[in-house]
C-alpha cells in the first residue's frame, strides 16, 4: 500500500510524482496533475532498485534539468534508522522515469543521525536550497540515546545545501557572486531577530585570549547609556553577507561626523548630522543619506554589491558660503560577527605584506592607525590630530596625548597600496579587503575592525565632492589577489 507522502513537480508538459511506501518508494507521471499512470518502483537507469523506502523524496529543478533528492539503502548506512542518511542528489530522466546513477552525489553527509525529513526551496531558476536537521535517533536498544549518534560525529546540526547550476556559478576562478548589502534596521525587521548580537564582541575577545579587552567590553555592555548610543549607531549600520562565509556578517559604519584636519573647528557638521534615511533596492543596492540644516549639507553613501566586491561611494555637498579644506571621514569595517576574520589586519609596506595585528600593544590602545607613504601631507596632519585630541583611548579609559603618544598610537607609516585586508584564519582560504584611491590612513582595533580614512580634500559651496572604494570578498589568499585589492598611486 502506498503511503500519504507525495512530492509533485511539473516538468515540461508532464507532472511527475513520487510516493512513499514502507518497502519501496514509487514514481509516476501524468499529463494534468490529477490523473497519473500506474506507479512503479524507483530505479536507477541500469534497472536496479534505488533502495529508497519509507521516507521522503523531493524534486529539485535547475533550469531545464530535473533532480531527485533521496535517501537509500546500500550506502554503508545500516546503523541509520530506516537508512535515512546520507542525503543523495541525482539527475532524473523524466522520459524513462529513472535516476541517473552516474550523476549521484552525497548532498548532506551521514554522521550517525537520520536526515529523512527535509525540504527543498527554489531560490531562482538556477539555484535551490536543501535544508535538513540531524534527528538524534538511532536504532535498537536505547535508540533515543543521542550519544549513539554523537559517536559518529553528529551534533544535532542544521544543514543548508545550496545547489547551483553552471549559469549561476562563478565566472572566473573561485569567486562567488552572492554578496548582500542590507541596512541593519531593515535586516532586524525582516528576520525578527538581532542580526549583530551585542555580547558577541566580548565573547569573541575572550575566545581569542584577549581577556582584558573582553572584560572591558562586557562591563561596557551593561551600561544603559552605552546601549542607547549603540542603538543609535546601529540605525546607520550596513550589514554585509557573503555566501563564501555563510555564517558570517560584517558591519560597516560611516563616521557620524567628518573632520577637517586643518580647521580650528575640526568637526563637520559641528553637532553631527541631524537626520538620516536609508534607500534600498533589494539586497544588492542601498544608500544612506545624511542631512544637516546648519550648515545646509548632505552626505550620500551608496553601496552596490557586485560579483566579488561591494562598491561604495560617498558624495558630500555643502550649500553655505564657506570653503572647507582637508575634509576627511572614517569608515569602520567590523569583523566581529565574521568568525576567523579581522584579527590579522594585513597591509603592504616595504614591498611585502605585514600583519598589523602582530604589533605589540603594551599600552592597550583600542584603535591604532597606520598612515600612507604616498600622502605625507595628510599623514602628518593625521598624526598631529590623533596625538593632540586623545583619540584612540585605552582599556583604562586614559587618553594619551602629545608627541610621546604618536609612536604608540600610530606605530606604522609608509603603507602602500591603500588597502587593509584579512585572511580567514582556518578552513578554506578567503580574503576580505577594503580599499580606496582616496585613502589617507588605515586602522585596526580590538573589535576586530579594519578601518579606512578617506579625504575629500577641499570642499567648495554648491560643488559636490565624491570619494569611493571597494570591499572585496574573495575565495583564496591575499597573495593571489594582491593586484586586485591594491590601488595604484
Amino acid at each position: 500500500m502506498l503511503g500519504g507522502l507525495r512530492a509533485v513537480v511539473r516538468h515540461g508538459s508532464r507532472y511527475l510524482m513520487t510516493l512513499r511506501n514502507d518497502d519501496h518508494n514509487y514514481v509516476t507521471s501524468g499529463k494534468d496533475g490529477l490523473h497519473f499512470d500506474m506507479p512503479r518502483r524507483l530505479t536507477f537507469d541500469d534497472g536496479k532498485l534505488l533502495g529508497s523506502y519509507n521516507t521522503q523524496t523531493h524534486w529539485l529543478t535547475l533550469g531545464k534539468r530535473l533532480y531527485l533528492v533521496y535517501t537509500r539503502r546500500g550506502a554503508k548506512n545500516d546503523h541509520i534508522f530506516r537508512h535515512r542518511a546520507p542525503l543523495f542528489i541525482a539527475r532524473f530522466n523524466p522520459e524513462t522515469l529513472h535516476v541517473v546513477r552516474s550523476t549521484e552525489r552525497i548532498l548532506v553527509p551521514e554522521r550517525g543521525a537520520r536526515l529523512g525529513n527535509f525540504g527543498v526551496t527554489k531560490i531562482s531558476e538556477h539555484e535551490s536550497w536543501v535544508t535538513v536537521a540531524e534527528w538524534m535517533q538511532s536504532i535498537g536498544k536505547h535508540a533515543t540515546d543521542p550519544t549513539k549518534c554523537e559517536k559518529h560525529g553528529s551534533n544535532n546540526s542544521i544543514f543548508i545545501a545550496k545547489v547551483r547550476s553552471k549559469k549561476n556559478r562563478p565566472v572566473k576562478g573561485n569567486i562567488r557572486q552572492s554578496i548582500r548589502v542590507i541596512p541593519y534596521p531593515h535586516l532586524k525587521a525582516k528576520t525578527g531577530r538581532e542580526p549583530l548580537p551585542i555580547d558577541r564582541t566580548w565573547r569573541r575577545l575572550l575566545k581569542e585570549g584577549i581577556k582584558d579587552a573582553s572584560q572591558y567590553v562586557k562591563k561596557l555592555d551593561q551600561s544603559e547609556s552605552y546601549r542607547r548610543r549603540l542603538n543609535r549607531y546601529r540605525q546607520e549600520t550596513l550589514v554585509i553577507e557573503w555566501d563564501g562565509a555563510p555564517n558570517a556578517r560584517w558591519a560597516l559604519n560611516v563616521e557620524g561626523r567628518m573632520r577637517s584636519l586643518t580647521d580650528s573647528m575640526p568637526y563637520f557638521p559641528r553637532d553631527g548630522w541631524k537626520r538620516h534615511r536609508w534607500e534600498r533596492k533589494g539586497d544588492r543596492s542601498c544608500a544612506l543619506v545624511y542631512e544637516s540644516d546648519k550648515p545646509k549639507a548632505s552626505l550620500r553613501v551608496t553601496f552596490q554589491a557586485k560579483q566579488d566586491h561591494v562598491a561604495y561611494k560617498l558624495t558630500l555637498r555643502v550649500d553655505d558660503d564657506r570653503v572647507r579644506d582637508r575634509i576627511a571621514t572614517h569608515l569602520c569595517f567590523n569583523h566581529c560577527w565574521a568568525e576567523g576574520f579581522g584579527r590579522d589586519a594585513l597591509v603592504w609596506i616595504g614591498g611585502k605584506k605585514r600583519r598589523l595585528g602582530d604589533i605589540p600593544n603594551p599600552k592597550r590602545i583600542w584603535i591604532r592607525v597606520a598612515t600612507l607613504g604616498d600622502k605625507p601631507g595628510y599623514a602628518k596632519l593625521k598624526r598631529d590630530q590623533f596625538a593632540a585630541d586623545g583619540m584612540g583611548g585605552n582599556l583604562n579609559d586614559a587618553k594619551l596625548k602629545g608627541p610621546q603618544a604618536v609612536p604608540i598610537k600610530i606605530p606604522i607609516d609608509g603603507v602602500q597600496g591603500r588597502f587593509i585586508a584579512s585572511l580567514r584564519k582556518a578552513g578554506r582560504p578567503a580574503t576580505v579587503a577594503i580599499n580606496s584611491p582616496d585613502a589617507i590612513s588605515l586602522g585596526w582595533s580590538f573589535w576586530p575592525c579594519t578601518d579606512i580614512d578617506l579625504a575629500f580634500g577641499t570642499v567648495r559651496p554648491g560643488k559636490p565632492k565624491t570619494v569611493s572604494g571597494r570591499i572585496y570578498f574573495l575565495e583564496g589568499t591575499s597573495d593571489q589577489y594582491l593586484k586586485k585589492i591594491r590601488v595604484a598611486r
